[in-house]
């Protein structure tokens, strides 16, 4: 859709200098206001850096779905969450559509936490 719109007005040249980047593009015009993750897809391999999973998520379970701590993440989320915010790319791609391993993970960040 974005390459199409790209075409449509003659701006190809500009998607070549930003890698085929749609987020490199926006990024250029739009500096900081929006993360990779709020597009339909991400660069390649962005799921397999821990930080940026940890980015997403914090974004995402206290931002968007307004827990105030991991332990009340770690109560409350549902794989529902994650279709509801058109997150499943992400949750197959850093969990395998695994609930547990998004409890595993919040669980980490809260023993992390502890011996900090």
């Amino acid at each position: 859709m974005f390459r199409l719109s790209l075409k449509k007005h003659r701006l190809l040249g500009i998607f070549k200098l930003f890698g085929d980047s749609p987020f490199q593009v926006i990024e250029a015009v739009y500096p900081g206001h929006f993360q990779p993750w709020e597009l339909l897809n991400v660069p390649m391999n962005y799921w397999k850096n821990p930080e940026n999973v940890k980015q997403t998520l914090d974004w995402f379970l206290f931002q968007k779905l307004g827990f105030t701590s991991y332990e009340e993440a770690l109560e409350k989320i549902t794989k529902k969450h994650f279709s509801q915010y058109r997150l499943t790319g992400f949750f197959h791609m850093a969990f395998d559509f695994r609930l547990f391993k998004v409890q595993q993970w919040i669980k980490e960040q809260t023993t992390q936490k502890i011996c900090k």
